[in-house]
């Protein structure tokens, strides 16, 4: 080239900054690219502009997990909310509303509750995903007197209490240890 252009140098193409306005669907995921057709670089001698691929990462919630397109939220509960059943308020990732959540009495930690077509959108457009949320029981810390005093009096009432997963725990432990037992 003899004369080149002054804005290419003779290359045939010029970097340009440009603006995009991409629509984000709602629901998107960790790791989707999405694909703009024609926003890509120049093509090679006067070809069509190539694609411009973004790829997706959504920033992590501090309450809400993810699980496609359900949400899981773990709900710190007392261990007298456990066993004597509460009403809850939940929050809520999509709405500005709060969602009450009944729990029953003797309610184990670990347990999940569903929350139906609570969870984020599908990207395809087709329902919601659900809420699940699992009761965690959290155990008090820095007793005062009087409340290890009444703690120490709840451990004197548990002999008669039924505890279905220490039960069940206790038995299956003391089925394995005769199996070893027995082996030897």
């Amino acid at each position: 080239i003899k004369t080149p252009c002054s804005n290419c140098s003779g290359v045939g193409q010029v970097r340009k900054k440009q603006r995009v306005k991409l629509p984000i669907p709602a629901g998107i995921d960790n790791g989707v690219s999405l694909k703009m057709s024609g926003y890509g670089d120049a093509g090679l001698h006067g070809g069509p502009a190539g694609a411009l691929y973004v790829f997706i990462e959504v920033e992590p919630h501090p309450l809400f997990n993810r699980d496609g397109d359900d949400l899981l939220l773990d709900l710190p509960l007392t261990i007298s909310e456990c066993a004597l059943g509460a009403k809850k308020e939940i929050p809520s990732l999509l709405e500005s509303a709060v969602s009450k959540l009944i729990i029953p009495e003797g309610t184990q930690s670990g347990k999940v509750f569903r929350v139906r077509s609570a969870g984020l959108p599908s990207v395809h457009g087709r329902g919601k995903g659900d809420l699940l949320i699992r009761a965690v029981i959290e155990t008090p810390t820095h007793l005062s007197s009087k409340q290890k005093t009444l703690f120490k009096e709840l451990a004197k009432e548990e002999e008669s209490m039924q505890f279905p997963a220490k039960k069940s725990f206790l038995e299956k432990a003391k089925e394995l240890f005769s199996k070893s037992t027995s082996k030897t």
